[in-house]
């Protein structure tokens, strides 16, 4: 569940480089205790956003089209929280993030709050 909180971590900070542009590259994460939210900071070298998603199964992240993909977008030099799909130290979920610049760095903490 979402708490109305200051975020807190609940688990590793995790790293998905993405050194080549278009390219989806999918980690697989865990946290160490249950937790639905997410903490997702972008750096790219050319000010370009990464796309994400955050799925229970290994599907890749894909760049939007006009028809619509299922990725969430976070900005250059951005941090956003988010909810997905719950993890745990039992339960891991995969996170796939593409971007439109090579050399694209995208980091991701489970945990709870805003």
């Amino acid at each position: 569940m979402a708490n109305n909180i200051a975020f807190q971590a609940m688990g590793k900070t995790y790293k998905i480089a993405c050194p080549t542009a278009n390219t989806a590259v999918t980690i697989a994460i865990t946290a160490d205790s249950p937790c639905q939210q997410y903490a997702v900071a972008c750096h790219t070298d050319a000010s370009k956003p990464i796309y994400f998603r955050i799925s229970t199964s290994n599907v890749a992240a894909v760049l939007p089209t006009a028809t619509g993909e299922y990725s969430q977008l976070v900005p250059p030099s951005a941090r956003v929280i988010v909810t997905g799909p719950q993890t745990s130290n039992t339960t891991t979920v995969y996170v796939s993030a593409i971007s439109e610049a090579n050399n694209g760095e995208m980091y991701i903490t489970p945990g709870e709050g805003l």
